[in-house]
């Protein structure tokens, strides 16, 4: 997928592949880079902010996981092509709450 991003820069399919590869690696810096990146070219679709949430959350930063699952519920929006996702952004934010009582 790197050589492939760097062949092809505007490809949302590569960087988000690429992304999720890093972060399934425990490369999560180079992860959300790849995520971002993946956002900036796939504006309508929420995976990437969802794939960043999850980085954000391994890492430990709370406040930008709950963030990056705010940004990808919106993008889910009613879209029932996305009713699975938005299920796992409700559960990881549910998660979340739960987590920041403790």
């Amino acid at each position: 997928f790197y050589l492939l991003a760097q062949l092809d820069h505007w490809r949302f399919d590569y960087w988000l592949g690429l992304g999720m590869c890093l972060q399934r690696l425990g490369c999560h810096d180079d992860a959300l880079f790849c995520l971002g990146r993946a956002g900036m070219i796939g504006i309508d679709d929420p995976r990437p902010a969802y794939f960043a949430g999850v980085s954000y959350r391994l890492i430990g930063n709370r406040e930008y996981a709950r963030k990056a699952f705010g940004a990808a519920l919106k993008w889910c929006g009613s879209q029932p092509r996305y009713q699975g996702l938005r299920d796992e952004i409700q559960s990881s934010l549910a998660s979340g709450e739960k987590g920041n009582e403790s």
